[in-house]
């Protein structure tokens, strides 16, 4: 079965989801389509996008150019090596040390999506148009693998051509100098569920250390 994870949000949200079946129905239609939020639900963005650094300062301010972010989000499946640990911080780390956890290489290639925001609007607003914007590059996997995996989102500021072009069977890792948010999925079968929800296991908003350890990735 073809399993596709795209971004999309329900009907009666701010985007509706019928606009967003125009940007995705083609690459899944008759598949099961697996819907990815990038928060706890369809309208709040997951605290992994939104810290600070030990000063108070948003990360996000990296993006900043001329009162707008500016930065690509790159979505990777984590291959857990075909069994399925625990969900939390510690137990995933110690499980990706153990095995690796490296990005799966798809056949459709590595998902990378500019973004580009007027820095002054609302949060609300900032949401829809990160999801109008995510849809609107299209399916973020086609077809993903039969195994268990972490489903993984970094915001960076390094261009999507530096990312995408796997080399010696791996994708180029990210310069942390470049990226300000990060989060990741429970291990997740894609064929039982419906949706992903992804988060950073953090307790507060100043969780830099937390968003490079994601993004670098535990065990590579």
């Amino acid at each position: 079965m073809v399993r596709c994870l795209a971004v999309r949000r329900r009907a009666g949200a701010a985007l509706t989801a019928a606009v967003l079946a125009a940007a995705v129905a083609p690459a899944c239609a008759r598949d099961h389509e697996v819907r990815l939020l990038l928060g706890p639900d369809e309208n709040t963005l997951t605290q992994g996008l939104t810290c600070r650094d030990a000063s108070g300062q948003l990360l996000s301010a990296r993006a900043l150019v001329q009162g707008r972010l500016r930065f690509n989000v790159v979505v990777d499946l984590l291959d857990l090596g075909g069994d399925v640990p625990g969900c939390r911080g510690e137990e995933l780390l110690t499980w990706c040390n153990e095995r690796g956890c490296a990005p799966v290489l798809v056949a459709d290639g590595r998902f990378c999506a500019p973004i580009d925001l007027d820095a002054s609007q609302s949060m609300t607003a900032v949401v829809d148009e990160i999801y109008r914007q995510l849809a609107a590059a299209g399916t973020v996997v086609r077809d993903g693998p039969d195994g268990p995996v972490l489903v993984r989102a970094v915001a960076t500021t390094a261009p999507c051509a530096a990312l995408t072009s796997a080399a010696g069977g791996a994708y180029p890792p990210f310069d942390l100098a470049d990226v300000f948010g990060c989060a990741y999925s429970c291990p997740v079968v894609l064929d039982d569920v419906d949706e992903v929800q992804l988060s950073l296991d953090t307790l507060s908003d100043r969780c830099s250390a937390e968003v490079f350890a994601c993004a670098a990735g535990p065990g590579q």
